[in-house]
């Protein structure tokens, strides 16, 4: 289960990225760890948006890894 911090730094990842892509939703997260989760988001329609997603996500990943030491991993779905 999640922290209060965890959720909140995912809240605002997920937010951070419904400003750019609109249509991407937060489906599931999956605790693997005690730090580490499992984020299950939709991706867009595009397939440039796409790519342009998952470069910002990872940015967001790695900052949030080495700013709290907390693991997300994100998989966009259709």
């Amino acid at each position: 289960m999640m922290t209060h911090k965890q959720q909140e730094v995912l809240d605002n990842i997920i937010h951070s990225v419904q400003k750019k892509f609109p249509d991407v939703q937060l489906i599931s997260t999956s605790e693997l760890t005690a730090n580490s989760y499992w984020i299950t988001i939709t991706e867009p329609f595009d397939e440039d948006k796409e790519l342009e997603m998952v470069e910002l996500l990872g940015e967001f990943s790695t900052d949030v890894l080495m700013d709290y030491g907390f693991d997300f991993q994100f998989v966009p779905v259709s």
